[in-house]
C-alpha cells in the first residue's frame, strides 16, 4: 500500500492509511535523535527573533506521574536546550536552558489544560517567538488557545544541546500513552488563532522533524520524512 509518495524533501501525501498507534509503556521507552543536536540547536538558541513550533499528538494513559514529551539538555537544566513536560496534575510546562543552573530564557507552567481523558488523541501545539515582548510562548489544546507565556531578559545560549529525546527527560519522566504525531517547524509559527488540527503532518517548509507514526502493527522502527535516523530505545511499538 502506497502511503507517502515523496518527491525531492517534499512529503506528498497521496493516500494516508493508519495502521495503529506508537506505544510508550511509560518504564523505560523513548525515542532519540543521536546524531542530531547540531539540527535542533534553534529550538533554545532562540537569539533576539527566532521561532518555532511543535506539535504533538498525544493518548495519556495516566497521570500519575510527569510525562515528558521533548528533552534535548539530557535531563539537567544546567544544559543549554528545552523540555516541554506534561505533568501528572495535565499542566504543561515548557523550559528553555541557557547552559547555567538555575537560569532560563522562559520557564513556564501552564494552568490545567490538558484534558482528564485517557480514551481519546488530544492535539498540542507549542509555539514559541522570541521577537515578542510577552506572549512569547503559545499552547493550544485541540486547536484552541489556552494558555501564553512570557520570556524572561536573558539572552538564549549559543552552546548546543544535548541528544534529543522523544518520550523522557533523560531516565525519567517517560511517557506512558500513545503518539500518533510529532512534528518541529524551525522559523514558523503554525497558528496565531483558534484553528482545527489536522489528521497527519506533512514535511513542508520549515520542516525540521516530521513523524506520523503510520508503520504497520508491531513494527519498532520509526520512520521521520526529513531523513532523520530515529533510534528506538526500550520497547517502543506500533499497536492497533
Amino acid at each position: 500500500m502506497n502511503l507517502l509518495t515523496r518527491y525531492g524533501i517534499l512529503s506528498q501525501i497521496k493516500s494516508f492509511v493508519r495502521f495503529g498507534r506508537a506505544y510508550f509503556d511509560g518504564a523505560g521507552d523513548y525515542l532519540s535523535l543521536n546524531s542530531d543536536a547540531a539540527n535542533f540547536g534553534f529550538v533554545h538558541n532562540v537569539g533576539t527573533t527566532g521561532k518555532w513550533t511543535m506539535e504533538f499528538k498525544y493518548q495519556a494513559n495516566s497521570f500519575s506521574n510527569a510525562q515528558t514529551l521533548f528533552d534535548t539538555t539530557r535531563g539537567s537544566t544546567g544544559n543549554s536546550g528545552i523540555y516541554i513536560t506534561l505533568l501528572a496534575n495535565r499542566t504543561i510546562r515548557v523550559f528553555i536552558s541557557r547552559d547555567v543552573a538555575a537560569s532560563y530564557v522562559i520557564n513556564y507552567t501552564s494552568g490545567v489544560i490538558y484534558p482528564n481523558d485517557t480514551a481519546s488523541m488530544h492535539d498540542i501545539e507549542i509555539s514559541y517567538d522570541q521577537s515578542l515582548a510577552s506572549n512569547n510562548l503559545s499552547i493550544y489544546i485541540d486547536g484552541v488557545l489556552l494558555a501564553n507565556g512570557s520570556k524572561t531578559a536573558n539572552a538564549s545560549s549559543s552552546i548546543q544541546c544535548e541528544t534529543p529525546y522523544i518520550g523522557t527527560f533523560a531516565s525519567s519522566d517517560y511517557i506512558n500513552g500513545y503518539l500518533t504525531g510529532f512534528r518541529i517547524t524551525d522559523g514558523i509559527i503554525r497558528h496565531t488563532a483558534t484553528f482545527t488540527p489536522p489528521e497527519y503532518f506533512i514535511n513542508d517548509s520549515g520542516t525540521a522533524l516530521c513523524m506520523n507514526f503510520a508503520e504497520a502493527i508491531g513494527a519498532t522502527t520509526f520512520i521521520d520524512e526529513t531523513g532523520k535516523t530515529v533510534t528506538t530505545n526500550g520497547n517502543v511499538i506500533i499497536v492497533a
